[in-house]
C-alpha cells in the first residue's frame, strides 16, 4: 500500500504531497489535476518498461528539467520508500537523453533511454525492491462500448483492457478457473443493478486482425427482469461499467492497486451508494489485504459512503499549479463533525474557495 505520493512537475503538479489510504478518493473541478495523480502513479508502477520520449515529454511540466516521483508505503509489516527522477535532455551531465534516476533503502542506480529498464532489473536492487514493493499498478477508464464488444484471445489469460476490452474472454476465462468467482460476480451485479438476474457468455464471430478467417471469440448477454438474454450493446453504461470493475476486483490478477477515472459515471444515486459499500467490504476481506485503490468521482453520494480523510480536493492556483488538501482540512470540517456526512461537507464550497 502506498502510504505517501509526491509529485514534483508532473503537468501541472509543481510540487503535490498526497497522503493516500486504502480507499482514496479524488475530487474537483474538471481540469484540477485528479487524473494527473492518477496518470503518475501508473507511471510509477511502469518505470520497468522503456518510455518513449514523447510521452515523457507530455507531462513534463512547462519550465521544468526534471520529474520526480516519490512513494513512501507499507507491504504486510514493512516499511519502504522510493524516489523515482526523470532527467529531461539537455542536461549537461547526460546529453540527449532521458535519463531515470532513481533511489531507495537498497540503493540507487541510473537508466537513459538507450537501455531497456526491465533488462537491467537485476543490475539494479533499488528498481526491482521498489516493483516489488509495488506490485501492480493498473489505471482504468472504463468505455462502455468496449466492454460490450464481442471479444477473442489466443491467450489464455489476456488482461482486460485499461478501457474495458476483452471483458467478455475475461469472463469466460474466470467461469472455467473459477466457477465460484463469477457466481460472487453476478451476486454482486445483482445487488448494484437489482433489474439483472443473470450474466450469459454465447460464442460469437469476429474478424480478428491476426487471422484472416472469421475466429470464435466471445460475447455477453444478460437476463433482465421481464427481458432475457440481452446482448451487452444494449445494456446500459452503467451497467457495463460496473461489470468489468467486478470483473477487475475478482479476476485472478487482480492489480495491487488499482486506479479509477470517474468509476461512478453512468450510475443511478443508489447504485452509487451500493458500489461503494461493497469496495469497503471487499477491503476489509483478507483476500484483498495488499489491495490499494485510487479513485476519482464528481458524486457526493460516493463521497458520503467515506470519511473526510479518505477524501483530497484538488483545485488550481492562479499560476495554473495544483493545490490539494484532505477534506478533513475544509475550514468547517471542525463545525460540522458528526453532523454532515463528506457528501454534504464537500458541497458547501467550491474547491478553489478552500483549497488554494
Amino acid at each position: 500500500m502506498i502510504t505517501q505520493f509526491r509529485l514534483e512537475n508532473f503537468k501541472a503538479h509543481r510540487d503535490t504531497t498526497l497522503l493516500l489510504q486504502r480507499f482514496t478518493l479524488l475530487v474537483g473541478d474538471n481540469g484540477s489535476g485528479k487524473t494527473s495523480v492518477l496518470e503518475a502513479l501508473q507511471l510509477l508502477g511502469q518505470l520497468d518498461e522503456h518510455a518513449q520520449r514523447r510521452a515523457l515529454d507530455e507531462v513534463l511540466r512547462s519550465g521544468a528539467k526534471q520529474i520526480t516521483l516519490s512513494s513512501e508505503g507499507v507491504t504486510g509489516s514493512e516499511r519502504w520508500a522510493s524516489s523515482f527522477t526523470l532527467i529531461a535532455p539537455g542536461d549537461p551531465r547526460w546529453g540527449d537523453t532521458w535519463v531515470l534516476r532513481l533511489s531507495g533503502a537498497d540503493g540507487s542506480g541510473r537508466v537513459d533511454e538507450s537501455r531497456q529498464v526491465g533488462a537491467s532489473l537485476a543490475y539494479m536492487p533499488a528498481l526491482a525492491s521498489a516493483r516489488r514493493h509495488l506490485g501492480q499498478v493498473a489505471l482504468y477508464r472504463f468505455r462502455s462500448d468496449q466492454v460490450a464488444a464481442t471479444a477473442y484471445s489466443d491467450r489464455p489469460n489476456a488482461p482486460l483492457g485499461q478501457d474495458g476490452a476483452q471483458t467478455a474472454v475475461a469472463l469466460a476465462a474466470l467461469k472455467l478457473a473459477d466457477d465460484e468467482a463469477f457466481n460472487r460476480i453476478e451476486t454482486a451485479m445483482r445487488r448494484i443493478v437489482p433489474a439483472l438476474h443473470r450474466i450469459r457468455i454465447r460464442p460469437a464471430e469476429l474478424q480478428h486482425p491476426s487471422n484472416p478467417n472469421p475466429v470464435v471469440g466471445s460475447k455477453l448477454h444478460f437476463d433482465f427482469q421481464g427481458a432475457k438474454n440481452v446482448p451487452a450493446h444494449h445494456a446500459s453504461q452503467g451497467t457495463l461499467v460496473v461489470l468489468a470493475l467486478l470483473t477487475v476486483l475478482y479476476g485472478r490478477d487482480r492489480p495491487s492497486v488499482i486506479l479509477l477515472d470517474d468509476f461512478d459515471h453512468s450510475l443511478h444515486p443508489r447504485a452509487q451508494i451500493e458500489l461503494v459499500r461493497m469496495i469497503k467490504e471487499l477491503l476489509e476481506l483478507d483476500d484483498f489485504r495488499e489491495t490499494q485503490i485510487i479513485a476519482t468521482t464528481h458524486s457526493p453520494y460516493v463521497l458520503d459512503e467515506v470519511s473526510p480523510s479518505d477524501v483530497i480536493a484538488f483545485a488550481l492556483r492562479d499560476d495554473g499549479t495544483v493545490a490539494s488538501k484532505p477534506l478533513s482540512e475544509h475550514p468547517d470540517a471542525p463545525k460540522v463533525n458528526g453532523s454532515l456526512k463528506s457528501g454534504e461537507l464537500w458541497s458547501l464550497d467550491a474547491e478553489r474557495d478552500w483549497v488554494r
